[in-house]
């Protein structure tokens, strides 16, 4: 019986992944992401990017130098780009220091 829970355990947390996986997927497809003003993505984008630099830090973990997203605005489609360094205390525990946020037209 015990076996029998852990394997569905197992496959529940193997789908859970798969599906996370999927959901990350969407929301980085440009055609998910569409504003109608530019100034409005802007905020939003580098929110959503300064979010997830910083909580890929920790103890002995920092994330990518480089996050983007591909987002529409009016028909034209634009990358954000957060180019990121990180720095650390008591010689484990990384966080964002600097970040550097841009926009460019694709």
């Amino acid at each position: 019986m015990r076996q029998a829970i852990l394997d569905t355990i197992k496959s529940l947390e193997a789908a859970l992944y798969a599906a996370n996986v999927q959901l990350i997927e969407f929301d980085m497809k440009p055609e998910n992401n569409v504003y109608d003003d530019l100034d409005i993505a802007s905020s939003k984008i580098e929110s959503k990017l300064r979010n997830l630099a910083s909580e890929s830090c920790g103890d002995s973990e920092f994330g990518e130098d480089v996050y983007t997203q591909e987002f529409i605005v009016t028909g034209k489609t634009y990358i954000a780009i957060l180019d990121v360094e990180y720095d650390r205390y008591d010689k484990r525990y990384y966080f964002v220091d600097r970040a550097k946020f841009r926009i460019e037209e694709i």
